[in-house]
């Protein structure tokens, strides 16, 4: 089994020229370690067999076998984090797993990633964050909490989030039995199931809020269904509810949102720039906390100003007052 130090997960669903671009950030920033990306590419993601061979010839990228669908805040971003989880646990031996998105790049040197997990934050299941209230509607994860000590709902946002190797088996070992994949896997062709309701969802989420539509009243339109950012519970509740986290360190405690106050003892990877009205707000790099190592949304446009900038920065020409685009 080959030895590694970290493993990133990353699923893509878009724009091969923007993978590229990715892979070679992260390998700017984190090639200090030895790593391997494993990458889940969407069936809905049309790639000719010339342009995944090429994904298998960068450096250090590992394309993973398994290809499920994918739509929006309907799950399947915790099931393709558990496929590329099961794959990097049967191929190497590593001492951290870090979760990634197509959206996100690094902005310095990644860190040493302390502890055996991080990072995490409490959510106060009183307020009106969406994912916490239908955590606790969540008859699949009830039934699997049933079967822990405790009985502890927690949050977080997983891109860079990160899981020691033996905390990630047990983890993805009890999600793999509770969350089926057959949602993600049925035999339509992928262009088809490409435009059904689990994809219009997202279309008209996207649409309301270009219009101005207050995206939280968009979420009560949700209410009455099970669709929500399961990735965003499963592994930091059962983090907890089994036990495995360290009970000296004192996480924070909030009402959900991404930004949530740090402890000091994990590593803080991602800033995430969704804040404001409707979610966005435009940051400068320079605003980025020293503790931060990467950024999202970073726009899936190779031409985008951000990456742009970020890319330049990699290539060692520093430069910033760069504006987040999240489209």
């Amino acid at each position: 089994m080959e030895q590694k130090d970290i493993v990133f997960s990353l699923p893509v669903h878009e724009k091969l020229d923007v993978i590229f671009n990715q892979l070679e950030n992260i390998k700017f920033f984190c090639g200090h370690y030895n790593y391997a990306v494993v990458i889940h590419i969407s069936r809905q993601f049309t790639l000719t067999e010339q342009e995944i061979a090429l994904l298998k010839k960068h450096e250090n990228v590992v394309i993973n076998p398994q290809r499920l669908l994918t739509g929006w805040l309907n799950g399947c971003l915790l099931r393709i984090h558990v496929e590329n989880c099961k794959y990097a646990i049967k191929n190497y031996q590593f001492k951290h797993l870090v979760f990634l998105a197509s959206n996100i790049m690094f902005i310095k040197k990644l860190p040493v990633l302390t502890g055996n997990a991080g990072p995490f934050f409490m959510f106060d299941t009183t307020t009106g964050w969406y994912q916490g209230i239908k955590a606790l509607r969540d008859k699949k994860l009830d039934k699997t909490l049933r079967k822990c000590d405790k009985k502890i709902h927690a949050g977080n946002q997983i891109d860079g989030m990160y899981f020691s190797r033996d905390n990630l088996i047990r983890l993805t070992d009890a999600i793999d039995k509770c969350y089926p994949k057959y949602r993600f896997t049925y035999k339509l062709p992928a262009f088809i199931y490409k435009h059904l309701i689990i994809n219009a969802v997202g279309a008209g989420y996207r649409l309301l809020a270009k219009s101005g539509f207050s995206t939280s009243r968009f979420y009560l339109l949700l209410w009455g269904t099970k669709n929500y950012a399961t990735e965003e519970i499963y592994y930091a509740t059962l983090y907890f509810s089994m036990e495995l986290n360290d009970a000296t360190i004192q996480y924070p405690f909030t009402n959900g949102m991404a930004d949530a106050p740090a402890a000091s003892d994990y590593t803080r990877i991602c800033y995430m720039g969704w804040t404001g009205v409707n979610g966005r707000k435009a940051l400068v790099l320079d605003e980025v906390p020293d503790d931060y190592c990467a950024v999202k949304p970073v726009a899936r446009n190779i031409t985008n100003p951000l990456r742009v900038k970020i890319t330049e920065m990699g290539r060692g020409s520093i430069t910033h007052n760069a504006t987040i685009n999240a489209g």
